[in-house]
């Protein structure tokens, strides 16, 4: 055998190890979407990014309860320090005689 046999032979066996290449498993789904609907924009969401959608949509509507009952638990304090010190300030008011 020649070498140049030799280095045929050993390429051709180094490639027996290689695995075959694999595709996306959504790409096939993407790809029938649009063959069955042309002209559409198809996306698809994953189980994992649903979820995480998911979880963003709770913090943020937890976030925004959180902070609508810390603003109106200090707007009233707001309004009852106002009243006292309203209060306070224009007690002359009250021993003018009209």
């Amino acid at each position: 055998m020649n070498p140049k046999e030799k280095w045929i032979n050993e390429t051709l066996e180094s490639l027996d190890s290689i695995k075959r290449a694999e595709g996306d498993p959504l790409l096939f789904e993407k790809l029938s979407g649009r063959l069955r609907h042309p002209g559409k924009k198809i996306t698809l969401l994953t189980p994992r990014q649903l979820l995480q959608l998911a979880a963003g949509l709770a913090l943020l509507l937890s976030l925004n309860i959180f902070s609508l009952i810390c603003y109106t638990r200090s707007a009233t304090t707001v309004q009852n320090n106002v009243k006292t010190l309203a209060g306070e300030y224009f007690t002359y008011l009250n021993t003018i005689k009209y």
